[in-house]
């Protein structure tokens, strides 16, 4: 099996990805174990801060999850022919309001790092 290289990707980088990205996986933890699912979201610069929203449920896992630990790790993933592109973040998510009753909750970036791995040649 061939190894990968790859580059680090700057901040302005990281946020081109999250600009391309069409879904993150949002990981959870409900105090036993990681829960890891697909989102939509949005996001937004506050200062120099991403701030990504995701909308779910008001009841079910990943609201029980929320409920033990509010800490989420968010991996975006953005499309290239020749390399793959994934920033990760984390951050607490805070409720925001209630929108066709599920919540939306804002997750300020507190760390982010990406890396572009190159695909071997064959």
């Amino acid at each position: 099996m061939s190894s990968m290289c790859y580059q680090t990707l700057s901040f302005a980088e990281c946020l081109e990805i999250l600009r391309q990205a069409k879904a993150v996986r949002a990981a959870f933890f409900d105090g036993h174990a990681p829960y890891v699912v697909p989102m939509g979201f949005e996001w937004f610069v506050n200062g120099m801060q991403p701030v990504v929203c995701l909308m779910m449920p008001k009841e079910g896992r990943k609201a029980e999850a929320l409920s033990v630990c509010t800490q989420v790790c968010l991996e975006f993933e953005a499309p290239d022919a020749a390399a793959i592109q994934v920033v990760l973040a984390e951050g607490k998510a805070v409720p925001l309001h209630e929108e066709d009753g599920a919540m939306v909750y804002a997750i300020p970036v507190e760390t982010m790092s990406g890396r572009r791995y190159f695909l071997p040649d064959d």
